[in-house]
């Protein structure tokens, strides 16, 4: 916690159905995405936690990630 602010709770996706699927962000606080910008894209959780990034990444790869700190 940077400032003992709460982040809320991360559902993170084991692996075991999918390893390409291990460590992203299914929901956050029990939502699959958020509604407070314009665009479906930008209100969209979907990467990782910022913590670990799934295997078998490329140099043409995407780190998408979701912090809900850079979102206040």
């Amino acid at each position: 916690d940077f400032n003992n602010s709460n982040t809320g709770l991360f559902t993170i996706h084991t692996g075991k159905d999918d390893i390409k699927k291990v460590h992203k962000v299914d929901s956050w606080n029990g939502l699959k995405e958020v509604s407070y910008w314009r665009t479906p894209q930008c209100n969209m959780i979907n990467g990782t936690a910022g913590q670990m990034w799934p295997p078998f990444l490329t140099k043409e790869s995407t780190l998408p990630f979701y912090s809900p700190d850079a979102c206040r």
